[in-house]
């Protein structure tokens, strides 16, 4: 349901199998996420505070900050650096507490994210049209393959599930050469001293989705907070009417710029179709609003890690 855009109905569920079994964790950890996303998080803090399950505590340092609660926030952020967690919500957090707060904190996942932003050409590589353009055409234009709510998305839709699990996609090389490309960027960073590079996941999966958005259509910032490295490959990219018209912009926190500051502290790519962008799922990103009678359509993924990870 909640994947569904359902949230009122799942809300209600939730609060049903809580009120039956109060220690019913999964209930409360599921509650917590769908009210963190309408934004009350107020409400969700309760819920993950209640419940034995490592991703809440991510989840629960995110409500002190969006709270503004920054002896909490301070405090649970250096619990969780001193425990020795690396991953893109850290590596967030230390980035805005720098900025909102003015206070730097060790950042266990990557100091200087927007260093490691990385664009590729795919037409130089491979058959483009044929391998990424008519695939994501096929899935976009069956009727089996349903959408989900996305609270980010604005004017478009977003495929359900994962995207390379579809029989469309295994029939095709996309999943190699994004691998192939994926090894080529912890080759080129491999002597970086940066924690997602020295802890680079032994093994990884790969979750993606197609979005396809309509004239106006644009996503508001956002990290993905179980990516180690997030991608997206540009499937079309419509005419633009204005010089940033559609581009990507990908920003060291969710507060806008300070003026003034010497420290660049946000990105703005001008993509184009065919083009690999790869970033730390740290980044904030959003996509700049566009004029046009075509879609403009991008197959997003993340690099998830599956195991312990190595330590360089």
């Amino acid at each position: 349901m909640k994947i569904l855009g359902r949230f009122e109905e799942a809300e209600e569920n939730y609060r049903n199998a809580i009120a039956l079994q109060p220690g019913h964790g999964e209930a409360r950890y599921n509650l917590g996420t769908l009210l963190f996303e309408g934004k009350r998080y107020d409400e969700a803090a309760v819920q993950f505070d209640m419940v034995d399950i490592h991703q809440s505590q991510f989840y629960a340092i995110q409500c002190a900050y969006h709270q503004n609660e920054e002896s909490i926030f301070n405090e649970k952020l250096d619990s969780l650096i001193n425990q020795g967690e690396v991953n893109a919500v850290i590596g967030s957090l230390s980035c805005c507490s720098e900025i909102k707060y003015g206070v730097k904190k060790p950042n266990p996942f990557c100091n200087d994210p927007l260093k490691y932003i990385v664009e590729i050409d795919l037409n130089e590589q491979c058959d483009f049209e044929n391998i990424f353009i008519k695939t994501a055409m096929d899935i976009l234009s069956d009727s089996s393959v349903s959408h989900q709510a996305q609270v980010h998305l604005s004017n478009g839709i977003q495929t359900a599930g994962n995207f390379f699990t579809l029989a469309q996609v295994s029939r095709t090389k996309i999943e190699s050469i994004l691998h192939a490309e994926i090894e080529k960027y912890r080759t080129r960073f491999k002597d970086s001293k940066e924690g997602f590079i020295k802890n680079w996941p032994a093994s990884y999966t790969l979750g993606g989705w197609l979005v396809s958005m309509q004239s106006g259509g644009n996503l508001t910032a956002h990290i993905h907070d179980n990516g180690w490295i997030t991608g997206s490959v540009y499937i079309n990219v419509p005419t633009k009417n204005e010089v940033d018209s559609g581009n990507l912009v990908l920003r060291l926190s969710d507060q806008e710029p300070l003026l003034g500051v010497e420290n660049r502290q946000e990105s703005s790519l001008d993509v184009q179709t065919g083009n690999l962008c790869f970033f730390p799922s740290s980044l904030h990103h959003y996509t700049v609003p566009f004029e046009g009678k075509e879609n403009r359509i991008v197959l997003a993924f993340d690099v998830i890690p599956t195991v312990s990870r190595e330590h360089g």
